[in-house]
């Protein structure tokens, strides 16, 4: 069997309302080259694999029922050298193969590339309004405190090579393990979203309302999991918040926010040359990329 240019990973648990959708759209792509689509069943208890199994998609199994786990038996079984990832109740438009392949041919350096979400019409009007025009400048802001903004796992690609350099997810964390990897991939290579470049998911968690929504995911344990410890905006000692304050604090959020913005501005420059297919972006051609993984 020929080796794919791209695997496509989606995680799913008891998912039999949204699959079908799922995989249709994933299947109904505008790219040329060859792709796989792996489905991998979280053991679900309901027809999740008989109709993955019916799109002709490879379908694996993984016991513990977390998504970081099954996306790690996904990224395991796939062969493409780049592999994507999305969910089970998330709908890919025509175009997102194609761009996803294009933002990797235009872009030396680049070890993962995704973008955000907005939500289908399964919750209230509120919710898909704050997703919808709330996500981008809240993922802004939120990159500042971190140094880049991380990938979502519903809308992400990222090169085998350099997934299987960094470890591929960690199957401990319940929550937060596209973050989590996003942040370690950034030793090896450049890490883009694009804003513009989006999915349509599921707003099933916001079905009671924005707050409600917003407050399911608060249980999740941020420090362990989500490594805030490498926050710039406080000293860290050792893996967690650190203490103290002062010129350090000061000085260390400046270079937060000096790093966030020539980061934005990277990416703004990048995106630009793949939207446009247009040559690398200078500063890549100089060389400035040197040492990461292709």
């Amino acid at each position: 069997m020929d080796k794919p240019a791209i695997s496509v990973v989606v995680p799913a648990y008891n998912e039999e309302q949204y699959i079908s959708s799922c995989l249709a759209a994933i299947r109904n792509q505008d790219f040329r080259g060859s792709y796989e689509i792996i489905v991998v069943d979280n053991s679900s208890e309901d027809r999740t694999a008989e109709i993955a199994r019916s799109f002709g998609a490879r379908v694996l199994t993984e016991t513990r029922r977390t998504a970081a786990a099954a996306r790690r038996r996904g990224f395991a079984e796939a062969r493409g050298d780049i592999i994507a990832t999305t969910d089970a109740d998330t709908l890919v438009p025509t175009n997102w193969l194609s761009h996803i392949h294009r933002a990797f041919q235009a872009t030396p350096g680049l070890v993962a590339f995704g973008g955000l979400h907005n939500s289908l019409n399964d919750c209230p009007i509120l919710p898909r309004l704050a997703v919808k025009y709330g996500m981008a400048p809240i993922w802004t802001i939120y990159g500042l405190f971190i140094g880049h903004m991380p990938l979502f796992g519903v809308n992400m690609a990222v090169k085998r090579e350099a997934y299987l350099a960094v470890g591929g997810f960690n199957p401990v964390v319940t929550q937060g393990e596209d973050a989590d990897i996003s942040l370690r991939l950034l030793e090896h290579g450049l890490v883009v979203l694009d804003s513009h470049f989006k999915v349509a998911t599921s707003g099933r968690r916001f079905r009671r309302g924005l707050f409600p929504g917003v407050l399911s995911y608060l249980p999740y344990d941020f420090r362990g999991e989500w490594r805030v410890g490498r926050l710039l905006l406080i000293p860290s000692s050792g893996n967690g918040f650190g203490s103290g304050g002062g010129p350090m604090a000061f000085a260390q959020t400046a270079v937060a926010v000096a790093r966030i913005i020539r980061g934005l501005s990277r990416e703004r420059e990048t995106l630009l040359r793949v939207r446009e297919g247009d040559d690398v972006p200078p500063w890549m051609r100089r060389g400035e990329s040197k040492g990461k993984t292709a």
